[in-house]
């Protein structure tokens, strides 16, 4: 029976997520992540192993997924299906692992079966899932249950190799994803149910001890962690009060509760509540609501340990990610809940059943209880797999993921500037203009997503509105670097050579290597008509640095060229013009894909493609 119920569940999830095989990339870090992340060069090596470690990318440290990415790049390139594909397999596997673990402590397997089965299709782990970038939580989702799996043989056995494979399992998951820091808190909540381990002081204690190594890995990891991501300007804690943090956090976790029993309105991002409604009735009756519930739970521990066990581990799960410490503009995100809801789950498949079962005292009403909680449980699986493979068409393109989250949400700049981008580059500019607009309606003072819009101005050629919104993108705090690049492409296309010059010297002097810059000042000092704006050594340097940084881009190439020809330095100058000849021959699907998406990616983030492959002279 435990085979088949592995199996079931097994065929359920890539049921549910069989579609993902056919998904392009979203233009929501699916670009930083994979297509444009230069790590991933087609092979896994061992100095792939010592950057992974070493050298955090993209404001996180997450050592085995960059692996993991590495590996999947080595065996089937940027191919996006076959990445989320990867993902849905790895999900099947935890949920699997879900059922043994459950299985093994209880020794109820058809209530585990349950569990695993509503953590395998529910709709709120879509995004966890069906998002490529994710690729950390559901790796780090395999170990954490594995981990769940190896620690009821640890506990009955007391040997050191098993708990030092519980240790290891442990480390895997942390170097997955930071926030399997509350693993360790997991497994005593396992000891207080259904391990029963918590009763007797001197069992607490072996209980604790025996942690922690795994306790001491997770300090070391979220200090790590909080250290990158500071460093990389993600945490945004000082945009918001303390207070209204708590606030938020209160009213998050009832957004789970209820999301989790009543799935709906589900998307990418959701927009941080404004103080009004955080500071309302209602924010404060979450507060009180939840001191209450967490109270009682404590209370509970030895009346009805299996609730304050669920309870618990759905509160301790979400604390690391309920928004007490910001990293992003959102308030709350369905992917955090991935583990956090099996706590809720198992209240529901092995608590409620205890307790309804201990007021029936004939057997025959017990046993139609069971057939009656079985029916139900079934219809209820079913019911959140066909709404999980609804969900998980809304991840199939871009357009598609942002136009939902336009749809289900409201005053959503982020959705509306990621769909007007997404819009403009697929050619429709009338709809990219309108996304575009609307974003800024909401958030007038948003730099960033005003460069985007100047920076589609200067598309149309409205060169002059494009300036005024760049000068006031520069003072609502856009990236200098890039404000400062759009200037000069304003500059450039209005023909002023100098002043694009200049601001393109600016932008390098805030961010040296980025090598759009780069190449697009190596062509003014190259190729310029204006002879105060030649100087061949200054081109040649400048073209060096970005053809090093991008040697793939023909157009990189092509201006390296013009810069060793400026100089005189004919031999070269053929040489590198005979390599952007030959990377237009030989770039194929899977170079274009990268490069679009590459293209996508600058353009969200508030710069454009300053020199298209077009104007590559």
């Amino acid at each position: 029976m435990r085979g088949l119920l592995a199996a079931a569940i097994a065929a359920l999830t890539l049921w549910v997520y069989w579609g993902v095989a056919e998904h392009a990339f979203v233009d929501f870090d699916d670009q930083e992540y994979v297509v444009a992340n230069p790590q991933l060069d087609g092979r896994l090596d061992p100095g792939d192993v010592v950057r992974a470690f070493s050298a955090p990318y993209n404001s996180n440290w997450s050592p085995l997924t960059s692996l993991s990415l590495a590996l999947s790049d080595a065996l089937h390139g940027p191919d996006p299906g076959a990445y989320a594909f990867t993902n849905a397999c790895l999900h099947a596997l935890a949920s699997v692992l879900m059922l043994a673990a459950f299985g093994q402590l209880t020794g109820r397997w058809l209530a585990s079966a349950f569990v695993a089965a509503v953590f395998a299709v529910h709709p709120l782990h879509v995004e966890s899932v069906a998002w490529i970038s994710e690729r950390k939580e559901v790796l780090a989702g395999v170990f954490w249950m594995a981990t769940l799996v190896a620690y009821p043989r640890a506990v009955r056995t007391g040997s050191s190799a098993a708990h030092a494979l519980v240790f290891g399992l442990g480390l895997c998951a942390l170097l997955s994803k930071a926030t399997a820091v509350v693993l360790p808190i997991t497994l005593l909540l396992l000891d207080l149910w259904p391990l029963d381990r918590l009763r007797r002081a001197q069992e607490r204690r072996r209980a604790v001890w025996e942690k922690t190594p795994l306790f001491a890995a997770a300090g070391i990891v979220s200090l790590v962690t909080y250290a990158v991501q500071t460093n990389a300007g993600a945490n945004a804690s000082a945009q918001t009060s303390i207070a209204s943090r708590v606030l938020n956090a209160a009213r998050s976790y009832w957004i789970y509760v209820g999301d989790s029993l009543r799935p709906r309105n589900l998307a990418y991002f959701h927009p941080f509540p404004s103080e009004a409604l955080l500071w309302s009735a209602q924010g404060f009756t979450a507060l009180a609501t939840l001191v209450a519930v967490t109270g009682l739970a404590l209370v509970w521990v030895r009346r009805r340990p299996v609730f304050a066990m669920g309870w618990l581990w759905f509160f301790a799960t979400l604390v690391p990610m309920i928004g007490l410490v910001r990293v992003g503009g959102q308030g709350h995100a369905d992917r955090y809940v991935y583990v956090a809801q099996t706590g809720l789950v198992v209240m529901l498949a092995f608590g409620l059943p205890d307790l309804l079962a201990g007021r029936i005292r004939l057997p025959a009403r017990r046993q139609w209880l069971a057939v009656g909680g079985a029916c139900a449980g079934l219809a209820a699986i079913a019911m959140l797999a066909v709404l999980a493979r609804e969900q998980v068409a809304v991840w199939r393109d871009s357009i598609s993921l942002f136009s939902h989250a336009t749809r289900v949400t409201r005053e959503n700049a982020h959705a509306h500037r990621f769909l007007g981008v997404s819009l403009w580059s697929a050619g429709d500019h009338e709809g990219g203009a309108r996304h575009l607009q609307e974003a800024l309606r909401i958030r007038p003072d948003w730099g960033e997503a005003r460069l985007v819009w100047a920076t589609a101005l200067l598309q149309l050629g409205r060169f002059d509105e494009a300036a005024s919104e760049i000068e006031r993108a520069a003072r609502e705090g856009a990236e200098p670097a890039l404000a400062w690049a759009a200037k000069g492409v304003a500059a450039e296309r209005r023909g002023d050579l100098a002043a694009a010059a200049n601001a393109y010297e600016q932008s390098l002097a805030h961010d040296p290597a980025d090598w759009e810059v780069l190449n697009n000042l190596a062509w003014i000092r190259a190729a310029s008509s204006d002879a105060t704006q030649r100087d061949p050594a200054r081109a040649i340097e400048l073209a060096e640095r970005a053809a090093v940084a991008k040697p793939e881009q023909a157009f990189v190439q092509g201006t390296l060229a013009a810069a060793y020809a400026s100089a005189g330095r004919a031999k070269e100058a053929i040489d590198a013009q005979q390599r952007a000849i030959d990377l237009l021959r030989g770039a194929g699907e899977a170079a274009r894909a990268r490069e679009f998406s590459r293209r996508l990616a600058a353009y969200r983030a508030g710069r454009m493609p300053w020199q298209s492959d077009e104007s590559a002279r």
